[in-house]
């Protein structure tokens, strides 16, 4: 966990609230399947969730008062934004349909299945749609 937040107190609360829900959860758990698989994913979600809070605090702090932002704020800021410059360019060169089903899903917070019926597809095309922007996104980056 530390690995993915960079931040030892803050892997040490992720991992507690983890064992948390798999406690509280632990009626549902199917013992067929790895337990080592699930922590894994669910440890995985709860870092993205810190990051995706994070880049919310960031984007409406900087927003409220960007002319005051200290400077490794700002540094951060113009490392972000050229970040989602980088991601919006490479969404732009995708395969118009691919496009279209990413920029739903990750932009307009569709499901798949609100995907799939406004756009006449079937739930697994528009995952493979998603799959696929994701490889290009990582390609994009590398």
């Amino acid at each position: 966990m530390q690995a993915l937040v960079k931040d030892d107190t803050l892997a040490e609360d992720l991992a507690q609230m983890v064992f948390m829900k798999v406690w509280l959860y632990r009626e549902r758990l199917d013992a067929g399947k790895s337990l080592k698989n699930y922590l894994i994913v669910l440890s995985r979600n709860s870092a993205l969730d810190v990051f995706k809070s994070k880049q919310h605090l960031l984007m409406s702090s900087t927003a409220i008062l960007p002319e005051r932002a200290a400077p490794e704020r700002t540094e951060h800021l113009a490392e972000f934004k050229e970040a989602r410059l980088r991601i919006l360019k490479a969404v732009e060169e995708m395969p118009p349909q691919r496009r279209e089903v990413f920029k739903m899903s990750r932009f307009g917070s569709l499901s798949n299945e609100e995907i799939a019926h406004l756009l006449g597809l079937s739930v697994r095309t528009v995952e493979k749609h998603i799959q696929l922007a994701l490889q290009d996104l990582h390609r994009y980056g590398n």
